[in-house]
């Protein structure tokens, strides 16, 4: 092989290897840190022992010779004695600790750049649905979002259906009244009644009145009884952008009915609320 291609076929690989540690670096500090608090539980078993004979004949030592010190003073000499043998146990751990560390921040780093992102994608999100409404009128933005929604719904069956946490749907069942309802924000089919989402979309308004300054989608998930999920925690609405919900037209789903909530949410820029 050619001296050309040698140094060649070594930039490539460093490279690669530069960046599959750059890609990889949390799993390898978490990994560092793991082997590094498992190597120092070893080390520290074996400097136990060492320095509990060290001590022994420190203090036999002492005796024979008859040296007295006052507690504090026998505390730092028994330190001074032993520190050497425990030193590489301190380093290791210390290591480990801020490979660990080092793996958080990373990681903390990484998902703040994810969530920009996110929020980024969703505001050219709202404004190609701005654009879709201005060129095309509601009614052919609502037939699309329709769509989409029912290549998702038609793919659903019971088994998709997720539990919900309320008690009045059992009085629902013997009514008659009950439906099967999709939430396009975070895919899921569950069962309720329209005037209990209509409650629910009442009482998460009304709060505003009575002076709430802000809530996110997992308040309205918690009044009809869905469990929380990540995302809800970040589309938030305010006094003075409402949540305005409306039932779209039924969607069959393995030859039963299921009903889309229609409905627009932006994410929050500010995370922290």
């Amino acid at each position: 092989m050619k001296t050309g291609n040698v140094a060649k076929s070594i930039k490539t690989f460093s490279k690669r290897a530069i960046k599959f540690m750059d890609d990889n670096s949390p799993a390898i500090l978490t990994g560092f840190g793991i082997l590094g608090s498992i190597t120092g539980c070893v080390l520290a078993g074996k400097a136990a022992v060492k320095a509990h004979y060290i001590l022994k004949d420190k203090h036999a030592e002492e005796a024979e010779k008859g040296i007295q010190m006052k507690k504090h003073e026998q505390i730092f000499s028994d330190v001074t004695a032993v520190a050497s043998t425990m030193a590489p146990v301190v380093v290791v751990e210390a290591a480990s600790v801020a490979c660990i560390f080092g793996s958080y921040k990373i990681n903390t780093k990484r998902l703040a750049a994810l969530a920009a992102i996110t929020v980024a994608k969703d505001k050219d999100f709202k404004e190609y649905r701005d654009k879709v409404k201005e060129l095309l009128g509601d009614k052919k933005d609502e037939e699309i979002q329709r769509e989409v929604i029912k290549d998702k719904i038609e793919n659903m069956d019971d088994d998709d259906i997720v539990e919900t946490t309320t008690n009045d749907i059992l009085n629902a069942f013997e009514n008659g009244d009950i439906e099967r309802f999709y939430d396009p924000k975070s895919g899921r089919m569950f069962v309720s009644t329209r005037n209990k989402i209509r409650e629910a979309v009442s009482d998460f308004n009304e709060r505003f009145d009575q002076g709430e300054m802000w809530q996110s989608l997992n308040d309205f998930y918690g009044l009809i009884g869905l469990d929380y999920t990540d995302p809800g925690a970040k589309y938030q609405y305010t006094g003075d952008r409402r949540l305005d919900m409306r039932f779209g037209d039924a969607i069959e789903s393995k030859g039963k009915a299921c009903i889309p909530l229609m409905y627009d949410a932006l994410m929050s820029e500010d995370h922290s609320w």
